[in-house]
């Protein structure tokens, strides 16, 4: 594996073990706890489906109608998964990554991607990613922070 692959695998490695901590520091009251958008376990979620949903060659909208609260935004708190289906469903995401990422050359990364508001490749496809995670990662902290909860450890 290049150093472009091991680079992506990396990050993307941190970003799961972050997205685990949170929900095993945290019980599901505590992530469920908050306001419209601004609950920890809603986000989570939303980098679930969204994680899932740009591991995929072209857009497909299926990933969000999987039965895990299909409409995330809306959902009442207490219809969200669990911390433990969460767990279960990141372990699904980080494992179609390492399959889909191990099945891409770097000229395939460097290729046009099929998600345009992402940038021009799927390199910048990956990328979009990881910085639309780190947002939401940002806002469950300062959730957790306030409620002087757990927070997630920067890795």
């Amino acid at each position: 594996m290049d150093s472009l692959h091991e680079a992506l695998r990396e990050q993307y490695r941190r970003q799961f073990m972050m997205l685990r901590e949170a929900l095993a520091d945290n019980d599901d009251q505590r992530l469920r706890a908050g306001q419209g958008l601004l609950v920890p376990a809603r986000l989570l979620v939303h980098i679930l489906w969204t994680s899932a949903f740009y591991l995929h060659d072209e857009p497909d909208y299926s990933v969000f109608a999987t039965g895990r609260s299909s409409n995330w935004k809306e959902a009442a708190t207490e219809d969200l998964p669990t911390a433990a289906r969460m767990a279960e469903f990141l372990a699904e995401v980080e494992a179609a990554f390492e399959t889909w990422l191990a099945a891409k050359s770097a000229a395939d990364l460097g290729a046009p991607t099929r998600f345009p508001w992402t940038g021009a490749s799927v390199l910048d496809q990956l990328l979009y990613n990881l910085r639309h995670s780190q947002q939401h990662i940002g806002e469950i902290n300062a959730i957790l922070r306030a409620a002087d909860a757990p927070r997630i450890s920067w890795q």
